[in-house]
């Protein structure tokens, strides 16, 4: 089958000579959920905006969908229908004097209009937890306000694929429910997600596929727990074993817990052979 994002021998560099991304071959199936993890200066970020086509790589090639991105005009305004990024950074994603207009600049963009742009917005605020701020100015907002009026801008889009640049960073515990209903909800509908994160946690939980970067290179992608089962390649780019993973393994446990109400019944059923 052919994957829904594939590069092939990306690469990579910034004006300054900074080498982000080097020789990268990753493929994603349609309707996966893959989280991309590494460090701080990885090629997480890079990766995300040469798969959103908001930056033309050095070389190599991306495929959407089997053909070629380039970046003409027409290809890119195929590309934006298709594909929606979600910043780190809410301020550079926001600009519009209300919350309302910023949500809706999208779809409006693309053509939308009458009931069913208002109807999309109005569904992509609700979604976001935002729907009381609608009248105000975004640059008024917290920054976890921000970074959820940031996700309904791009839900409004109804893109088929989404990307993540850090989605729970400086978010409050109402947001991050939010924003991981909204992932969720996605997902339910058949939308391909990948994020980029430094929670190892959030990513076993949360992803079927994980990409481990380090130095621009992706060293390890699989299934996640495939992945996460190599310490050693995990240990190499500085990503933490999984709490859970490692519990399993030092208490001998029959299998990684997949949540945390498991996890509980393991132990309780652990213990409970130890005190009989």
């Amino acid at each position: 089958m052919t994957p829904l994002l594939e590069v092939r021998g990306l690469r990579h560099t910034y004006p300054d000579g900074t080498q982000a991304l080097q020789g990268i071959n990753l493929a994603v199936p349609r309707g996966a959920r893959l989280a991309l993890l590494g460090e701080n200066g990885s090629g997480k970020s890079t990766l995300l905006h040469i798969l959103g086509g908001l930056l033309k790589a050095s070389g190599g090639d991306y495929l959407y969908d089997g053909e070629k991105v380039s970046h003409g005009k027409r290809e890119l305004d195929r590309l934006f229908r298709r594909v929606g990024l979600v910043f780190q950074d809410p301020d550079v994603q926001l600009f519009a004097p209300t919350v309302f207009q910023e949500v809706s600049f999208g779809p409006k963009n693309f053509g939308g209009k009458g009931v069913s742009l208002a109807s999309a917005v109005e569904e992509a605020m609700t979604a976001a937890g935002i729907e009381h701020l609608r009248d105000k100015p975004p640059h008024f907002l917290s920054y976890g306000q921000k970074k959820r009026v940031a996700l309904a801008a791009v839900l409004a889009l109804d893109t088929e694929t989404v990307l993540f640049d850090e989605p729970l960073a400086w978010v409050d515990l109402r947001g991050r429910d939010m924003v991981l209903s909204a992932m969720e909800e996605l997902h339910r509908r058949g939308r391909t997600l990948v994020i980029s994160s430094h929670n190892p946690e959030f990513a076993f939980g949360w992803a079927d596929r994980v990409a481990v970067m380090k130095d621009g290179r992706v060293i390890l992608d699989g299934e996640t727990r495939e992945v996460f089962g190599n310490r050693e390649i995990l240990a190499e780019a500085g990503i933490d074993e999984p709490f859970r993973c490692r519990l399993a393994r030092e208490l001998d446990l029959p299998r990684v817990p997949e949540d945390q109400e498991t996890l509980v019944l393991m132990l309780k059923t652990k213990l409970g052979r130890r005190t009989t």
